[in-house]
């Protein structure tokens, strides 16, 4: 993992323990969803959080459960939606 990628995973991850996990422990494979840190209000300011950290549009479309299971799957859309921003 690269020093920019880490970065972007670490403020990723803080901003899901701190302002949607309420201090809980999140690992990078926490199923999110299942462990009720993401509902559909945490996901809008999750959305907000990605779109204004990083830059990019998260289409309605993609708000999908493949995308938002774990901080790695977050990440690696990120990723993708960077890429293809960039593109």
């Amino acid at each position: 993992m690269s020093t920019q990628s880490t970065l972007g995973i670490s403020a990723l991850k803080s901003f899901v323990v701190e302002e949607l996990a309420m201090g809980r422990p999140v690992s990078e494979t926490s199923n999110l969803l299942a462990e009720g840190v993401i509902d559909s209000i945490r996901l809008l300011r999750l959305v907000s959080f990605i779109e204004e950290t990083y830059g990019i549009t998260v289409p309605d479309q993609d708000m999908t459960v493949d995308n938002f299971r774990s901080l790695d799957t977050i990440a690696a859309f990120i990723a993708r939606q960077s890429a293809s921003t960039k593109a």
